[in-house]
């Protein structure tokens, strides 16, 4: 019994060990062009990821060459990832999926906060490792 046991626990084990091991990484340095507000020209925003385990922070440089914190960030053994920064108006909420060098992710601003996002509505972004 107690054999068994055991044996089932190195099972889970193994199983879980596994299923961390295959969690993509999003280490590093990731570019994406992000669209400009009103329509304005896309501009080149580098995001810095330091990934540890199933959780990341970050950064990137915002359009006036300010540093913006990325805390919060999670990602799930299939890539799909979360993460905050404080912005205009409070703490923005984005989510999205890692595959491979390509990062898919969006920002949907609160509906209670419009005008606080500089009018902005859902802003798909898409990233690339940067190599």
């Amino acid at each position: 019994m107690t054999r068994r046991f055991f044996s089932i626990i190195t099972l889970a084990l193994a199983v879980s060990t596994l299923a961390l091991a295959q969690a993509p990484s999003i280490d590093g340095k990731w570019s994406a062009q992000v669209q400009g507000r009103g329509g304005g020209p896309a501009t080149e925003r580098v995001y810095t990821f330091k990934q540890t385990g199933m959780t990341f922070t970050g950064s990137y440089l915002n359009g006036q060459g300010t540093e913006v914190a990325i805390t919060d960030g999670k990602i799930a053994a299939d890539g799909k990832i979360e993460f905050s920064q404080m912005g205009r108006g409070g703490q923005q909420k984005y989510s999205g999926q890692v595959t491979g060098d390509s990062l898919k992710f969006m920002f949907v601003p609160p509906a209670d906060a419009p005008a606080a996002q500089g009018g902005r509505g859902p802003m798909p972004i898409e990233a690339k490792r940067v190599k």
